[in-house]
Protein backbone atom coordinates (compact mmCIF):
# COMPACT_ATOMS: atom_id res chain seq x y z
CA UNK A 1 0.00 0.00 0.00
CA UNK A 2 2.60 2.19 0.97
CA UNK A 3 4.82 1.94 -2.39
CA UNK A 4 1.10 2.58 -4.71
CA UNK A 5 -0.55 4.53 -2.45
CA UNK A 6 1.15 6.52 0.11
CA UNK A 7 4.85 7.25 -1.37
CA UNK A 8 5.13 10.45 -2.79
CA UNK A 9 7.94 12.21 -3.88
CA UNK A 10 9.02 15.20 -2.31
CA UNK A 11 10.39 17.67 -4.99
CA UNK A 12 10.03 17.46 -8.65
CA UNK A 13 13.92 16.49 -8.91
CA UNK A 14 13.19 13.30 -6.66
CA UNK A 15 10.37 13.18 -9.16
CA UNK A 16 12.35 13.24 -12.01
CA UNK A 17 15.32 11.29 -10.89
CA UNK A 18 13.45 8.08 -9.59
CA UNK A 19 9.74 7.57 -11.18
CA UNK A 20 10.44 6.04 -13.95
CA UNK A 21 12.46 3.56 -11.76
CA UNK A 22 9.42 3.70 -9.34
CA UNK A 23 7.07 2.42 -12.57
CA UNK A 24 9.54 0.16 -13.83
CA UNK A 25 9.33 -1.73 -10.61
CA UNK A 26 5.57 -1.74 -9.63
CA UNK A 27 4.83 -4.90 -11.55
CA UNK A 28 7.34 -6.66 -10.14
CA UNK A 29 6.58 -5.83 -6.60
CA UNK A 30 3.27 -6.92 -7.46
CA UNK A 31 3.99 -10.06 -8.71
CA UNK A 32 6.50 -10.63 -5.42
CA UNK A 33 3.36 -9.83 -3.14
CA UNK A 34 0.76 -11.94 -4.75
CA UNK A 35 3.56 -15.07 -4.79
CA UNK A 36 4.36 -14.59 -1.12
CA UNK A 37 0.69 -14.27 0.15
CA UNK A 38 0.33 -17.34 -1.88
CA UNK A 39 3.59 -19.49 -0.03
CA UNK A 40 1.92 -18.38 3.14
CA UNK A 41 -1.72 -19.28 2.43
CA UNK A 42 -0.25 -22.80 1.27
CA UNK A 43 1.92 -23.44 4.14
CA UNK A 44 0.62 -20.85 6.68
CA UNK A 45 1.82 -17.87 8.51
CA UNK A 46 5.88 -18.79 9.02
CA UNK A 47 6.51 -18.77 12.55
CA UNK A 48 10.06 -17.10 12.40
CA UNK A 49 11.59 -14.71 10.68
CA UNK A 50 13.96 -17.06 8.65
CA UNK A 51 11.06 -18.46 6.90
CA UNK A 52 9.87 -15.67 5.82
CA UNK A 53 13.17 -14.91 4.33
CA UNK A 54 12.69 -18.26 2.40
CA UNK A 55 9.18 -17.47 1.50
CA UNK A 56 10.52 -14.19 -0.13
CA UNK A 57 13.40 -15.63 -1.60
CA UNK A 58 11.67 -18.84 -3.36
CA UNK A 59 9.25 -15.68 -5.18
CA UNK A 60 12.14 -13.84 -6.56
CA UNK A 61 13.40 -17.46 -7.68
CA UNK A 62 10.38 -18.10 -9.35
CA UNK A 63 9.87 -14.31 -10.73
CA UNK A 64 13.35 -14.55 -12.41
CA UNK A 65 13.70 -18.08 -13.72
Amino acid sequence: RFFFELHRFNSEIGHAAFDDGKRANAALLKALTVGVRARVAISGPPATGHQVIEAYRATVADLVA
